[in-house]
């Protein structure tokens, strides 16, 4: 996994909304693999899926030569590895995480209800604090 995400880039990537493959892709698809791609089972009464190759959110494209057939079970395990490395992309990119809230809210210092100017003595008196 760590080959993968170091080859990731972590500059914003504009994404082309989800379009579905068109009848024409879906068709070249299924006549260059007449079986899932991951698992190899034919898809005689399976459901069909078409997956890209490389993730949109990563950098891929809704190009033909990046999508491919997979069954639901394969597609279901391969989204969710992608969303993981999403994730993580996205945490390390500064997008999400503490740094992209520090980054919206500026950092937030909450004192403990101390005052900055008095301290207390060991006796208990209230006096200024030495600069």
């Amino acid at each position: 996994m760590a080959s993968k995400l170091s080859a990731i880039k972590h500059e914003p990537v504009k994404l082309e909304r989800r379009k579905p493959p068109t009848l024409k892709q879906q068709v070249a698809i299924l006549k260059r693999q007449a079986v899932c791609a991951m698992c190899g089972e034919p898809f005689t009464g399976k459901q069909i899926e078409f997956d890209h190759t490389k993730a949109l959110a990563l950098g891929g494209s809704n190009d033909e030569t990046n999508l491919r057939a997979l069954c639901s079970a394969c597609h279901r395990k391969k989204t969710d590895s992608d969303l993981a490395i999403i994730a993580k992309a996205n945490s390390i990119g500064g997008k999400t995480g503490q740094q992209a809230r520090r980054k919206r809210n500026g950092p937030t210092f909450q004192g403990r209800g101390f005052s900055k100017t008095l301290t207390r003595g060991f006796d208990g008196t209230v006096r200024e604090r030495e600069k």
